[in-house]
């Protein structure tokens, strides 16, 4: 909002939308010229009554598009595929296999720059220069070969798992994951499943969700190194806490992930103070 002020007239505004804000277009019954949906995972079932409703929250970016706009989406979604039919704007599927999640926005942001004539070598200029974004599978730190992670903005179980899959690829570490949080009438139990087989050690801020990530662990007492028989498991009372755990925990070698999988206000003004204390923790250790 302190940004509107700035804005003129032939400027060209990227903004990133949550279903709370897209219902607002349908009050107004507008909707972007260009629009990108990279996904749509179940999300905020405290509020919707299913995928069904969340996803018509998520249709308003596109459902009051002119047929001269664009609508950009991940084709490897059929769930996202069969919601834009509704659509009347010029569709742009994109379709790509082999690609981390990251890489696919990457080929999605880079559609909408053609479609806005933007030259191919400020394109790939750009694209080269990209680091990511904070919060989001965002490196923060080495210390003494350990990898510290943020990606706070993991407010959901899908999205944990993304990381879990996206992160184990990437640096083939042993993952320590510090998560929980808030439930918002989510189903725990997948990314349950997946902590088990590919994290070392489990760090649980308090809150709703963690009782029902709880349920369904192997725990184990927390151990040094991985095994089958289950998730070394630790519950804490902060984030400072947290943090010194999961390094007083950890091996050269690991890498200690923030991807909560649940909401923060139990705890934190948002999913970004949560993201910033982690950081500033992080920062911390070894810093005095």
């Amino acid at each position: 909002m302190n940004k509107l002020s700035k804005i003129k007239p032939k400027d060209i505004v990227v903004a990133e939308l949550s279903s709370f804000q897209l219902e607002d277009l349908a009050l107004i019954k507008k909707s972007p010229k260009i629009a990108i949906i990279t996904n749509i995972f179940p999300d905020h079932f405290n509020r919707y009554v299913s995928l069904k409703d969340y996803s018509r929250a998520k249709a308003n970016i596109f459902l009051y598009q002119k047929p001269t706009d664009h609508l950009i989406i991940n084709a490897n979604d059929k769930f996202l595929v069969k919601l834009a039919k509704k659509a009347v704007a010029q569709k742009h599927l994109l379709k790509k296999t082999g690609l981390s999640p990251m890489e696919t926005n990457i080929a999605l942001a880079v559609q909408a720059g053609k479609i806005l004539g933007v030259p191919e070598k400020k394109i790939s200029q750009t694209v080269r220069n990209f680091r990511g974004l904070a919060g989001r599978q965002e490196m923060v730190r080495k210390l003494k070969n350990r990898i510290f992670i943020n990606d706070t903005t993991a407010t959901n179980p899908t999205a944990v798992l993304v990381a879990l899959q996206s992160l184990a690829q990437k640096y083939r570490r042993p993952i320590i994951l510090i998560a929980g949080g808030q439930d918002k009438n989510l189903n725990y139990k997948k990314m349950a499943q997946a902590i088990n087989k590919k994290v070392k050690n489990l760090i649980l801020l308090p809150g709703s969700a963690t009782e029902k990530i709880k349920k369904y662990l192997r725990l184990n007492p927390i151990r040094k190194t991985s095994s089958s028989n289950g998730v070394g498991f630790s519950e804490v009372k902060n984030m400072k806490e947290a943090v010194q755990t999961a390094y007083r925990l950890s091996q050269a070698g690991d890498l200690i992930l923030l991807s909560p999988g649940a909401a923060s206000f139990n705890l934190f003004q948002n999913e970004f103070d949560r993201g910033n204390q982690f950081n500033q923790c992080v920062k911390k250790l070894f810093s005095s």
